[in-house]
Formats: C-alpha cells, sequence, structure tokens
C-alpha cells in the first residue's frame, strides 16, 4: 500500500516530491496492497464455495443420493487430468 502525501505538506526526507512511498509498499506505485489481494482471494474462495456447494446439493437432491458427489467429484477430477495432459506444455 502506498500513501500520498500533498505538496503542501512536505516530507521530511523529500521535502520537493509530492508522493512518498511508505516501506514496504508496492514499487509499481498501486493503491492495492497485501491485504487488498488477500481480502479480494478470500472473497473468491467463499464465492466458489458457495457456488459448488449450491451445485452438488442440487445434484443430490435431483438424484436422491449422496453418492452422486463421489461420482461428481471423479468425474471433475479425471477432465482436469485430460485437460492437464492435453493442453499444459513444460518448458525444457
Amino acid at each position: 500500500m502506498i500513501w500520498y502525501r500533498h505538496a503542501h505538506q512536505p516530507s521530511p526526507a523529500q521535502p520537493s516530491s509530492p508522493r512518498q512511498q511508505v516501506p514496504g509498499g508496492d514499487p509499481d506505485n498501486s493503491m492495492r496492497g497485501k491485504g487488498m489481494d488477500c481480502a479480494t482471494l478470500t472473497c473468491m474462495v467463499q464465492l466458489a464455495q458457495i457456488l459448488v456447494g449450491g451445485g452438488l446439493g442440487f445434484l443430490v437432491n435431483t438424484a436422491g443420493s449422496v453418492v452422486i458427489v463421489v461420482i461428481t467429484a471423479s468425474a471433475v477430477a479425471l477432465i482436469g487430468c485430460c485437460f492437464v495432459a492435453l493442453f499444459v506444455r513444460y518448458v525444457d
């Protein structure tokens, strides 16, 4: 995260610079920090859990058995393995 000082509040280290980077901040001068990244990732994981839970709940209600959870997990794992085998390129 970067904090900005206004031109009328000079920094003791750099009196003529309108901006001062806080130690540990982003070098590319973006306002996003590690906390924002962690919060975004946490929200994405929570949303994914809600969507997967809703989808599996729908499948269990449709099939009438919880065995469909294992079958669905196996099918998705097989699709993932096929994707990796066919599309992922390893650099030598």
